[in-house]
């Protein structure tokens, strides 16, 4: 059972991985700035900035996110802010997912969440490691 629920998830992957279109979703309200999402990132996509994390600048395409994050990410603490970055670079694999312990980040596809495509069990599975 287990083989077969990784042959379907990493067939889901293999297909959304040739959109070329994911967005990391920050959201800052919950982002206290650990560094978790930077070490465990294989493609080095993040990184910390005094007390927050985002997205390295030249991996990010829609720079006007990169402009909303100097202006509105200006002080510590908690802060009412989402800001999706588009970076087609990130590997989808999730591990900064797994690894912000606030669950600060998400993985959205252009107003399609791959996991919707999941089975319940699947995404307890993904979203936990």
């Amino acid at each position: 059972m287990v083989i077969i629920k990784r042959v379907l998830i990493t067939s889901v992957i293999r297909t959304f991985s040739c959109l070329d279109m994911p967005y990391l979703l920050i959201d800052y309200s919950k982002c206290t700035g650990s560094g978790e999402c930077v070490t465990s990132c294989p493609g080095s996509v993040f990184e910390k900035t005094e007390e927050r994390c985002k997205p390295i600048d030249h991996f990010v395409k829609n720079t006007i996110a990169l402009e909303y994050f100097r202006e509105r990410i200006t002080c510590h603490g908690p802060i009412p802010v989402a800001i999706r970055y588009h970076v087609p670079e990130c590997f989808l694999c999730w591990q900064c997912i797994g690894a912000c312990p606030t669950h600060a980040i998400d993985v959205e596809y252009d107003d399609l969440d791959i996991r919707e495509f999941l089975l319940p069990t699947e995404k307890s599975a993904i979203l936990t490691s």
